[in-house]
């Protein structure tokens, strides 16, 4: 996800939602060295800094003044832990903040998380395991849709001449787990394929088992999952409740198909609409 549209935190109430000292931390990483106003206004989109009254130390707080206290409290934490570093100014607004150096370089060695990641775990309630097929594999192109089916004559062109010209049309990057390895691909492959897709597509027809396996792996890394087929008759039982597209192997039906599709994708992949 682009930096440009990853916005951890946008009020108060979504930065004491989440990790509020981790959103902080990734508005200094993005913005540092940044004094004490601008952050305010990074972290609070459309909020304009106010200088706080010390001399109402007692009385109910303003709604700036709770945010001012509450980004104050993340940042001495923040400070205090030695993950960022403050230069005094006499104008609290003008206080710089920044990460220090050894920051990005300890990430790396301790081979943590980036903090946008943190921030999704954390805002997600995600969790650590232990994958059986060990880390994803990082050297090869990853498309941005992966299309899950079964390797069938019958539904070569439902990939070929439908699904990937969706794809192209929306120019989004778009590959078969068959065209990104091979036909025999391990089961290592699959789950490499599947975690580095931003969306998968499962094609149901026919109740493929390889296609459920590799269906359940996206389902498990909370990956969106267009789920298509022939009939409902293919679909589980337990996800005939998801929004499901059901087609037809006739020109109409396929032209209806790809319109589906497409706006489904765009949803996913938070395209704008043409």
């Amino acid at each position: 996800m682009p930096d440009d549209q990853f916005i951890p935190a946008k009020t108060l109430r979504d930065l004491n939602l989440q990790n509020g000292a981790l959103s902080v931390l990734w508005f200094v990483q993005q913005h540092g060295p940044i004094n004490f106003a601008a952050l305010y206004e990074a972290v609070f989109v459309g909020e304009k800094y106010v200088e706080v009254d010390r001399s109402r130390a007692g009385t109910r707080p303003t709604k700036e003044e709770s945010m001012t206290f509450a980004l104050e409290m993340y940042l001495d934490q923040l400070h205090t832990a030695g993950w960022i570093e403050k230069q005094d100014a006499a104008d609290d607004a003008e206080v710089f903040i920044a990460l220090p150096e050894r920051f990005e370089a300890l990430r790396r060695v301790l081979e943590l998380p980036s903090l946008q990641e943190m921030i999704l775990m954390s805002r997600n309630g995600s969790f650590l395991v232990s994958p059986l097929f060990g880390k994803p594999d990082t050297g090869r192109f990853h498309p941005q849709v992966m299309v899950l089916m079964p390797h069938v004559k019958r539904l070569e062109a439902v990939y070929v001449s439908h699904i990937r010209r969706v794809a192209h049309a929306l120019d989004v990057t778009c590959e078969r787990i068959k065209d990104a390895y091979d036909s025999n691909s391990t089961v290592s492959k699959i789950w490499s394929a599947v975690f580095h897709a931003q969306v998968c597509i499962a094609d149901c027809t026919g109740q493929d088992t390889n296609t459920f396996y590799a269906m359940g792996i996206a389902h498990t890394l909370g990956k969106p999952c267009i789920l298509i087929a022939q009939s409902v008759d293919d679909i589980p039982v337990d996800l005939r409740s998801e929004q499901v597209i059901i087609y037809y192997d006739t020109p109409a039906g396929m032209e209806q198909f790809e319109q589906e599709l497409e706006a489904r994708l765009r949803t996913e992949l938070n395209l704008k609409a043409q």
